[in-house]
């Protein structure tokens, strides 16, 4: 079973949201970015699916505006890293990254721009969120 809204979070106008799975303690995140106009119910069958394995979901479905203005692009992707270390602070998981479509160009690749920029090659830390 899915519990959804848990923990939701809604900033500005791009939404970001848990999908938990039932059990307390899950084995690990998937970070999902949604395709362009996509609604929350059309990724049910997939939060399901991760549920089922006891993963828990953090869903965030940008605006097509961020295929333009990286901007905003940055506003969002710093949103999912945001409730992704306050949920890791709480309790250390595997993290996976899953993409729809657009959803690559609308954060991911700002997510990992930024996560890129703040751990060197050499995996140390130079500095958090650092673009």
């Amino acid at each position: 079973m899915v519990v959804q809204g848990a923990g939701s979070v809604a900033r500005g106008d791009q939404p970001l949201f848990w999908t938990r799975a039932k059990s307390s303690e899950s084995d690990g995140i998937v970070v999902v970015t949604a395709w362009v106009f996509s609604k929350p119910r059309q990724l049910e069958h997939y939060s399901r699916s991760y549920a089922s394995s006891k993963w828990d979901s953090l869903i965030s479905h940008p605006k097509v505006f961020n295929l333009w203005f990286p901007e905003l692009a940055k506003n969002l992707a710093l949103q999912v890293l945001d409730e992704l270390a306050q949920e890791l602070e709480k309790r250390p998981r595997p993290v996976v990254f899953a993409t729809f479509s657009g959803g690559y160009m609308t954060c991911l690749w700002k997510i990992f721009q930024i996560l890129y920029s703040a751990v060197g090659v050499d995996g140390v830390i130079k500095m958090a969120y650092a673009v």
